[in-house]
């Protein structure tokens, strides 16, 4: 069963956030996608003391997830999604 395209986000973000386990200044989920035929997705969190990107596992559930919002975001779309 797929889940609603609306819960998609929230999924992200919680994957995200249950991910780190200390405090954090910003995390992110970057989808790649300039060959339509390889998807590459990649995540990783800043810490207020160190600057530096922590990597975050992303995991296949997390790639079909964040799949799906690009699908649907670009879907009968004339020009490619940036």
């Amino acid at each position: 069963m797929q889940p609603n395209i609306k819960n998609i986000p929230q999924q992200l973000g919680q994957y995200l956030y249950q991910q780190i386990n200390e405090p954090w200044l910003e995390a992110l989920l970057i989808l790649n996608c300039e060959d339509e035929n390889v998807l590459e997705c990649k995540a990783h969190y800043q810490t207020v003391d160190d600057s530096s990107e922590h990597p975050i596992t992303v995991t296949d559930e997390i790639v079909n997830l964040f799949k799906q919002v690009f699908d649907k975001a670009t879907k009968h779309q004339p020009e490619k999604w940036t």
